[in-house]
């Protein structure tokens, strides 16, 4: 059994702190920078950096907030990126991956409204924000889509720590769900400079609860899931993630102006992001 196994193996009820103190010594070696993990109520760890703290379901921590930073800017802010008081609506926050950086990103005068259907996800979201001193965000537990409905969800596959959620007919877990219209109509925004999406495959849900709301939406970005229907990957249900054309299509009809694809990039979930900007 490797390190990493050994930790793993340890992270269950009455060994957790002993599973945390490996993780911090292994982590601190590996990165040759002084990393501190705790474990916390809720089955989660607080996973502490010198640039910042996050929140997650793992014992073990795949990128630091540094690195998730320049994740961030990346993929979300290759269009367009938040200057200091934007407003940035972040849909589908996860445990606040992209969030860090979009706080610090807009700064005091600004504001980010993070929403995360996920109940688990969210508590995490809402403490690494907590942890974080992040006093410019709202994190919001809802599911956004089309119509002001209560949904249920089904728990996806864990992805960089933090559990992806689906909206499905048969899931156990019941969230409000609400239009991107409602969201910007509730807290009041005159105007969001960046809409980040991603939603497994919802966001062909979302746009169509976002109408009365575009001429306030300067730039977006949102993640569309073609990419698991390609071969290698998980797959599923194409009338539900192939969203690339309906998007797009949707985009250039509201006069947003689409960035050239990212075609040649070597991941494959990249080249169905969709960056729009409109005057």
């Amino acid at each position: 059994m490797n390190k990493t196994s050994a930790i793993k193996a340890l992270d269950r009820p009455g060994s957790r702190w002993l599973a945390a103190v490996g993780a911090s010594v292994a982590e601190t070696w590996a990165r040759r920078r002084p990393t501190i993990v705790r474990p916390l109520p809720g089955g989660v760890f607080l996973h502490r950096h010198v640039d910042g703290a996050i929140v997650l379901p793992s014992v073990l921590s795949r990128r630091t907030p540094r690195q998730l930073e320049l994740a961030t800017h990346d993929i979300f802010c290759f269009g367009y990126t938040p200057q200091q008081g934007d407003t940035v609506l972040d849909i589908g926050a996860g445990c606040g991956e992209e969030t860090l950086t979009f706080s610090r990103l807009v700064g005091p005068l600004g504001r980010v409204i993070s929403v995360e259907a996920h109940p688990d996800t969210y508590r995490q979201l809402v403490l690494t924000c907590k942890y974080n001193d992040l006093d410019n965000v709202t994190p919001l537990q809802l599911a956004v889509t089309d119509v002001e409905t209560t949904v249920t969800i089904d728990d996806g596959t864990p992805e960089a720590g933090s559990i992806t959620a689906t909206i499905s007919g048969t899931g156990k877990k019941e969230v409000s769900g609400v239009t991107i219209d409602k969201i910007i109509a509730t807290y009041d925004c005159p105007c969001v400079d960046l809409l980040k999406m991603n939603i497994e495959g919802a966001e062909q849900l979302a746009i169509r609860g976002m109408v009365l709301s575009l001429a306030k939406v300067r730039h977006v970005v949102i993640s569309c899931h073609d990419f698991v229907l390609q071969p290698g990957f998980a797959g599923g249900d194409p009338a539900w993630f192939a969203t690339y054309d309906t998007v797009t299509a949707f985009l250039r009809d509201a006069g947003f102006t689409l960035a050239e694809r990212r075609s040649t990039d070597p991941r494959p979930e990249v080249q169905f992001y969709v960056y729009g900007s409109r005057g």
